[in-house]
């Protein structure tokens, strides 16, 4: 897969109702993949918990992907 112009931004999902997520920055899943799995984001260092990922727009309409994507990483 070519580079994408825009990176895919994760959010690091709250504990709680009464917390916000935590935006966690922009990154590049591997280059042979369109999504995130568990081990990127535990490669990347994040930590345990529930992240929600948004696909970029280029990345969306040519693939019909889903606009959010849910990734849980384990201890």
């Amino acid at each position: 897969m070519e580079r994408l112009k825009e990176a895919y931004k994760i959010w690091k999902n709250p504990l709680s109702a009464e917390e916000p997520p935590r935006f966690m920055g922009g990154f590049y899943p591997p280059a042979d993949q369109f999504m995130f799995i568990h081990a990127d984001l535990k490669a990347l260092g994040f930590p345990s918990g529930d992240y929600t990922v948004l696909i970029p727009d280029e990345l969306r309409k040519r693939y019909a992907l889903q606009k959010w994507q849910t990734v849980k990483v384990g201890e």
